[in-house]
């Protein structure tokens, strides 16, 4: 069955309480690697050696271009869809806006 790509895809695991985390990983992180190809020289020029800059910014952009959630969407879906081509073109937030916040994995993960 063909499914209209950012609607809901059943998942079948013998683990039936997936999140789709594991896709969206490798969804994000290539995001991330284009965008840096892309943006790169403008990004290291606005944010300097602010590698935190660097995270919240990406951070940010994820969440002001993810398009909405499906209606069928579990409830336990995040913000949106990831929306690449969005995000590789928005405007880059302002440094004053970015806040650093000190995540450490054992925060993430319990």
């Amino acid at each position: 069955q063909k499914r209209t790509p950012g609607t809901v895809q059943q998942h079948y695991s013998p683990e039936p309480d997936g999140d789709g985390s594991s896709y969206a990983a490798a969804s994000v992180s290539g995001t991330a690697a284009i965008w840096l190809a892309r943006r790169g020289a403008e990004i290291g020029e606005l944010y300097k050696d602010n590698t935190w800059m660097v995270t919240e910014a990406f951070r940010s952009l994820l969440k002001t271009t993810a398009q909405g959630r499906p209606s069928d969407a579990p409830d336990e879906t995040d913000t949106g869809i990831l929306d690449a081509k969005a995000l590789v073109e928005a405007d880059l937030p302002d440094p004053a806006t970015l806040k650093f916040e000190d995540r450490e994995s054992r925060d993430m993960w319990g």
